[in-house]
């Protein structure tokens, strides 16, 4: 969700670019379920969710094993309190694209887990997350939050220290400000609830 995907542009202003690019992509061909995809990503992006849930069923429908499309319903059903059913869509759409969509979803299927207070499970996965991409920073963030909620604090602030030392610009613009995605206050504060407990005085 908050990779580098959009360089050095302001979240704000690259997601609706993004959402420009992508309806003239799906003006040229109306049957092209990738283009309806990363529209509806792009929509996501922008708190357009229901015009990002129709994008989603195009584009499902035109082809069902659309990884982006299944990776865009998951992230619409776990920032919607779903996290079960977004973890069903993250796991489809590493099913249709091990390669692409693994590293990408699989601090969201992290995710899926602490929403559901399984921190322990959550833990787990976003340490195999950073196993293989030890920058990321939503995997970073996450995984000390998680730390904190299992009480570990030793371990918790020690993640804390790497998130903030391997990706602060990210660590710090995603605890001082809600990041767009987020249609639950109560998703944010459970979040900032795990990195308070980990050491971090926000």
């Amino acid at each position: 969700m908050e990779s580098g995907a959009y360089g050095l542009r302001p979240f704000e202003e690259a997601a609706l670019l993004q959402a420009e690019q992508a309806r003239i992509a799906v003006k040229l061909d109306p049957n092209d379920a990738n283009a309806h995809a990363m529209l509806a990503l792009a929509l996501h992006n922008c708190q357009e969710i229901e015009a990002a849930s129709d994008h989603v069923e195009t584009s499902l429908s035109i082809s069902p094993s659309c990884a982006t499309a299944h990776a865009t319903k998951g992230y619409i059903l776990n920032f919607s309190g779903h996290p079960a059913q977004a973890r069903e869509s993250f796991l489809l759409a590493i099913q249709h694209d091990p390669r692409g969509m693994k590293l990408p979803v699989s601090s969201n299927i992290g995710m899926t887990y602490y929403f559901e207070r399984d921190y322990q499970k959550a833990a787990d996965i976003f340490r195999r997350t950073l196993a293989d991409n030890p920058t990321d920073p939503q995997a970073l963030r996450w995984f000390a939050a998680s730390l904190g909620q299992l009480g570990r604090i030793d371990e918790a602030s020690r993640a804390l220290s790497e998130a903030r030392a391997k990706a602060p610009d990210a660590f710090e613009r995603w605890t001082r400000q809600r990041p767009p995605w987020y249609r639950r206050g109560e998703d944010y504060e459970h979040m900032l609830d795990g990195l308070r407990k980990a050491g971090w005085h926000g």
